[in-house]
């Protein structure tokens, strides 16, 4: 070292003050680059917490829209169903005449071709009138026999002279029912 031509005692004591110095030295660097530090750090703290609380607001503030909304549409899809339920109840009551149709088309088999339907009014009652082909003699009568099983017609009348043929029958028959249209 340099510091080796200089006395013992003299050359502690400047040894001593040269580390104190460095030692201020490093501290002052380090309390430098804390600071720095901080001062860097500091705003992006501070930007990341305002945006966190802005982010909570704006959550409670949609979850309660949301749930606000959710009430009104749950309301409204309440109301359309109820109305539909009415609309039905409804038409069970006042217009059975699509279960009556519903049944004669379930009675008809595969042997039989349905053409044409058609409604009058009688005084009491309704004259349907079904017209169409049948396959088959025995389809015919089949499909005539299960309609006069059914509770809700009457008066099935197919004529004879749709039986004359034993195969592509045309036929029409009238039947009766009590419904409302």
């Amino acid at each position: 070292m340099i510091f080796t031509f200089l006395k013992g005692e003299y050359a502690k004591k400047i040894i001593g003050e040269y580390r104190k110095r460095l030692f201020i030295l490093c501290l002052g660097l380090a309390i430098l680059f804390s600071f720095s530090l901080i001062g860097l750090i500091l705003p992006a703290f501070i930007s990341m917490s305002s945006e966190k609380e802005v982010l909570i607001l704006e959550k409670q503030s949609f979850s309660k829209k949301t749930t606000n909304d959710n009430q009104g549409e749950i309301e409204k899809e309440l109301k359309n169903i109820k109305e539909m339920i009415t609309v039905l109840a409804l038409d069970n009551t006042a217009n059975p005449i699509t279960s009556v149709l519903e049944r004669v088309l379930l009675e008809k088999g595969s042997g039989i071709i349905l053409q044409s339907i058609s409604l009058e009014r009688k005084k009491d009652f309704w004259a349907v009138s079904l017209g169409g082909k049948a396959l088959s003699r025995e389809a015919l009568v089949d499909f005539s026999k299960k309609l006069e099983t059914t509770p809700s017609l009457s008066d099935v009348d197919l004529p004879v002279s749709s039986l004359a043929k034993n195969s592509d029958i045309p036929f029409s028959i009238t039947l009766h029912s009590a419904f409302d249209i």
